[in-house]
């Protein structure tokens, strides 16, 4: 008499699959200050499958809430490196944005930190700081612009108290 085992079901457990959705996000996403007080906003992209050379965007926000002081590049995850060229007007609650990499350089893609936004609480009140989609936009090292589909794009909350 031979008898045969068998079984469909697996001894280790299942990992849900990598989120693999590309995303432009701040961090934190919701933050509490203080009139006066400072704060900084990290804008992030996460898993960018088109290679870009730079990117253009415009962030809306309440300015008699809040004031933009300064941006920075990142010091470690840097997506564009450490010598990208930055550009950053502030106009009447916007500002518009462009990040590139240096001429030469090869253009990249995936994951990693595109700047930080310092702000300061003006008057008690809360606002959303947020990139507006009609104005996000990517370039290939020719200056030609790259049509990215699906970014899931998340704004930040800051509140003054």
């Amino acid at each position: 008499m031979i008898f045969i085992f068998c079984g469909c079901q697996s001894n280790s457990p299942t990992e849900p699959p990598p989120d693999e959705t590309q995303r432009l996000s701040f961090t934190p996403e919701d933050v509490t200050i203080s009139i006066g007080q400072q704060t900084a906003l990290t804008l992030r992209i996460e898993n960018l499958s088109d290679s870009v050379f730079a990117i253009s965007l415009q962030i809306d926000y309440d300015n008699t809430i809040l004031s933009f002081s300064s941006v920075s590049a990142a010091e470690s995850e840097d997506f564009f490196g450490t010598e990208a060229v930055q550009f950053v007007q502030d106009t009447l609650s916007v500002l518009h944005v462009a990040l590139s990499r240096i001429q030469g350089q090869p253009e990249v893609s995936g994951s990693g930190t595109l700047c930080s936004f310092q702000l300061e609480g003006n008057a008690a009140g809360s606002t959303s700081f947020e990139v507006t989609p009609e104005h996000l936009k990517f370039y290939d090292s020719k200056g030609r612009e790259i049509e990215a589909q699906d970014i899931e794009i998340q704004s930040a909350t800051v509140s003054v108290i």
